[in-house]
């Protein structure tokens, strides 16, 4: 029984050390790498563990690779100011274009994704409220209603197709 575990454990350690020699060089690729030797790492017992002889390659693979690529996309979207403005539209399309720039299993490491959805759409409500705000000054329909009128039609002209929606 005792050879079996130490089989077992053995085997364990082996796919450890084997994934984590796949990594090789750190890339952009290399995300699923990285998990897959995680993984591996993580399914080793915990009493054995320590007999991973490469596990320092995983975490500064790990390290490096959130260096490089995760933690621009964050420092991306934490320049967008919490409250967003017609001035955010430039912060909001880099925070975006860094993020889609990532293979979808690396999407997944970005802890503050949730922040540029909230501020793309807070964006796109500036213009919504906008057209509300501009309806709500129309009033009372009355013969001095033209220009209040015009003035909520042609902002609700500007408007998409998703956003025309909200109004």
């Amino acid at each position: 029984l005792k050879e079996a575990r130490e089989k077992i454990n053995s085997i364990y350690i082996s796919n450890a050390e084997n994934a984590i020699s796949e990594i090789g060089t750190v890339s952009e690729s290399s995300v699923d790498a990285i998990l897959n030797a995680r993984k591996a790492y993580d399914a080793v017992p915990s009493f054995v563990k320590k007999s991973v002889k490469n596990y320092d390659q995983l975490q500064s693979a790990e390290s490096l690779y959130r260096e490089t690529y995760i933690k621009p996309v964050e420092n991306a979207i934490n320049l967008i100011d919490s409250k967003v403005g017609y001035s955010s539209g430039y912060d909001i399309s880099q925070a975006r274009s860094a993020y889609d720039s990532l293979s979808e299993t690396a999407k997944g490491l970005v802890c503050n994704y949730a922040l540029l959805t909230k501020a793309e759409n807070d964006f796109l409500m500036l213009d919504v409220n906008y057209v509300i705000a501009l309806i709500d000054k129309i009033g009372t329909v009355n013969y001095g209603s033209k220009s209040a009128i015009e003035s909520a039609r042609n902002a609700m002209d500007l408007l998409d197709e998703e956003e025309r929606g909200l109004v």
